[in-house]
């Protein structure tokens, strides 16, 4: 995860059956998280298997936003990509996508 944003990531998990992943992203700024920040990248052999991102919505708490975007692309990279600017500190981002790997 980029600690520099995020102090407790706690509730976040990834978990792969066959080819299968579901990512279960559950966080909390420390600091004002910019849009086109990288949250983390997925290891290989939990990356999707096509070239083009993929969005996601996560619900967001205690922010004047309800949902925030998220992307992941088939190199790994879980970026916040939203189009309605920061998060501020101590919201609290939810969300999960699942998806197929090539291995």
């Amino acid at each position: 995860y980029n600690s520099t944003y995020f102090a407790n990531v706690g509730a976040s998990s990834i978990t792969k059956l066959g080819r299968t992943v579901e990512l279960n992203i559950s966080m909390t700024p420390t600091t004002i998280l910019p849009t086109n920040t990288t949250i983390l990248t997925l290891p290989v052999g939990y990356r999707p298997a096509y070239s083009g991102a993929k969005y996601f919505v996560a619900r967001s708490l205690n922010d004047t936003v309800t949902t925030r975007l998220l992307q992941v692309d088939s190199s790994g990279v879980v970026k916040f990509v939203d189009n309605n600017g920061s998060v501020p500190v101590g919201a609290d981002l939810d969300g999960y996508v699942s998806f197929i790997t090539t291995q």
